[in-house]
């Protein structure tokens, strides 16, 4: 697999936040995703032990479906997960992993911003 994308972005606290992230090769060429489970994990620093988010396509909520053979994964957290969120903000990683093999496909930072009242 390629290095690791950078992405940053915002989460607005009590929002819906859906995604889509396709993970491709170095051609450009999308990867195929079959036997493998995405981890999505947010730290207030990248050696702290405790996760402030730790979502996993594993079942549970919130929902990471994977369609391997487009190499996409659809992230959707709803409005009552986001809520629970307490951060103001972290960094975080995504990896894919067949159970032998651990790849990081995408890190970077997050923003959580609170709604207007």
């Amino acid at each position: 697999m390629a290095k690791p994308g950078i992405y940053d972005f915002d989460l607005v606290k009590g929002d819906t936040f859906t995604r889509t992230f396709v993970c491709k090769d170095g051609d450009g060429n999308a990867v195929n995703l079959t036997s493998y489970d995405v981890n999505w994990t947010a730290k207030f620093n990248k050696s702290d032990t405790t996760a402030l988010f730790d979502w996993t396509s594993i079942g549970g909520s919130p929902e990471i479906v994977v369609t391997p053979s487009l190499g996409m994964i659809v992230v959707t957290v709803t409005a009552a997960a986001t809520t629970l969120l307490d951060f103001d903000y972290a960094y975080h990683e995504m990896e894919v992993t067949d159970g032998t093999h651990v790849h990081t496909i995408m890190e970077g930072r997050v923003d959580l911003k609170e709604k207007l009242n």
